[in-house]
């Protein structure tokens, strides 16, 4: 897969680039809980042919991050173009638009300007009462819990929780997932007829829990060991408690326990799971993307593959989202743009850069200010620096995520370089209770908290300077050369 990867590579390179059309269509795909775990990220234990085709043809960023690592929060970020503290959106309750009535989202930015509109699937928060009409052009489809089935056989199907995974010999359209597919292909169908301009929206909910999908996906990984090496599943060393929580989102599940230990084997068929189910979703892009190509429509679409936030499988004595630590903020991020040569761009970036790229590709004009900066320079150009800072918060204690607990800790953190800070500060405190600072030149997450020695003094200093910045919104000072 890495041969394949870097001799579509060397072919964009030989292939004289074409100007990005005046006014593209944008095919725009949301993953749901979908961490840097595909093969054109490097882990090739993972099946992901369709994803790593279009990272081949597209553009990569190595090293881009969410704002949030839970989906109301990073969603509403993503889709504003703003932090969540200029929303006001950290919790899964509040709905931006009772605090910010008058915003324009990136989706209605493409409605005004006279695309025609459409989310199938999970592209706001999945909540009830959580969408957003005035975004599209037409109704949102499979938007809410309400209009999916999560489980198929049923004895799973319950009110609440079922269980943590499900395998069954169901065909892939009788999951959301496939049904989600199948109707972006038919509105991609209808536009091309229509002759209309497009902003089409495609919010899978896989790999999401819980890990449902058709048996064949699971068998692919028959042979794949899912155990986890015993000094990855520690805490960092000197790492405070305020930035761990007891895996609230799994509990709850039938076969998994309220509290206490879960089962050795029921962890690694769980992960085993999450793989699967990637490839499951990775097959229903693989249709829209064919379907793309085979219409033509592909000459003149942008197409643009990202992640919610990113995912722990066990790793750091965490499951799920829902901190601060790399494994939680790293995010796959996926351009493709008629025109551009396909490349891997290492800088850091954001989420919250998505609007105000895709504004500038369509030469439209963002109706409010957005705190995102464009990646156009470094698309056309790798060697253009955007910033070398991507900042992202969580809060404690976990249940204020209902919005019926205050916080009473809110951890901003930092990722430069080869580095990570995160403060904890108590709610309007000026300076951190705790504080963690993390080296990753040779890691892919955190192992020792090193905030208090010596040699890494200057780097905590500015770093801490810069959170605090950020923390007090003071945007430009926060990521300022």
């Amino acid at each position: 897969m890495q041969i394949l990867f870097y001799l579509f590579m060397l072919l964009g390179k030989w292939i004289d680039p074409e100007p990005v059309p005046d006014r593209p269509n944008v095919l725009f795909i949301a993953v749901d809980d979908l961490r840097p775990d595909l093969g054109c990220y490097g882990n090739l234990r993972v099946l992901s042919p369709n994803i790593d085709a279009l990272a081949a043809e597209g553009i990569l960023f190595e090293h881009a991050y969410c704002q949030q690592a839970t989906c109301a929060p990073s969603r509403t970020s993503l889709l504003t173009g703003l932090h969540p503290d200029e929303t006001g959106v950290t919790n899964h309750v509040t709905h931006f638009r009772t605090l910010h009535p008058d915003i324009t989202t990136l989706p209605q930015l493409f409605t005004t300007a006279g695309y025609a509109t459409c989310g199938v699937g999970k592209i706001f928060h999945f909540a009830e009462g959580y969408q957003d009409p005035v975004s599209w052009s037409e109704p949102a489809q499979f938007e809410t819990t309400s209009k999916v089935k999560t489980y198929i056989q049923p004895g799973n199907q319950t009110k609440g929780k079922g269980v943590s995974y499900e395998i069954t010999e169901a065909p892939d359209t009788a999951y959301t997932d496939g049904k989600i597919a199948a109707e972006v292909i038919e509105k991609l169908h209808i536009y091309q007829k229509e002759g209309k301009s497009f902003f089409l929206a495609a919010g899978f909910l896989k790999p999401h829990l819980p890990y449902t999908m058709p048996r064949k996906y699971w068998d692919r990984y028959r042979t794949s060991d899912f155990s986890l090496e015993a000094k990855d599943r520690l805490r960092p060393q000197g790492a405070p408690d305020v930035a761990f929580h007891h895996w609230q989102e799994l509990r709850g599940y039938t076969d998994v326990p309220n509290q206490g230990p879960v089962r050795t084997m029921l962890l690694d068929s769980l992960r085993r799971a999450y793989y699967a189910c990637i490839t499951f979703v990775d097959a229903q892009i693989g249709k829209i993307l064919d379907e793309l190509k085979a219409s033509g429509l592909d000459k003149n679409t942008i197409v643009v593959l990202w992640g919610d936030h990113g995912y722990h499988l066990g790793e750091q004595d965490l499951w799920h989202k829902h901190a601060n630590f790399e494994l939680d903020t790293h995010v796959p991020l996926i351009f493709k743009v008629p025109g551009m040569s396909a490349k891997r761009i290492s800088n850091v970036v954001e989420l919250l850069d998505i609007y105000p790229t895709l504004s500038e590709l369509a030469s439209l004009e963002p109706a409010n200010p957005v705190s995102g900066i464009s990646l156009v320079g470094q698309m056309k150009n790798s060697t253009d620096q955007h910033s070398r800072f991507a900042f992202s918060q969580y809060f404690r204690p976990y249940g204020a995520i209902s919005g019926k607990v205050k916080p009473t800790h809110m951890g901003y953190t930092v990722r430069s370089g080869e580095f990570r800070y995160t403060g904890w500060f108590r709610i309007n405190a000026d300076e951190p209770e705790f504080e963690e600072l993390y080296d990753l030149t040779n890691e892919a997450f955190e192992r020792k908290n090193v905030s208090n020695e010596k040699a890494f003094e200057s780097i905590h200093l500015d770093l801490k300077k810069r959170v605090i910045n950020y923390k007090n919104m003071r945007y430009e000072l926060a990521y300022a050369d």
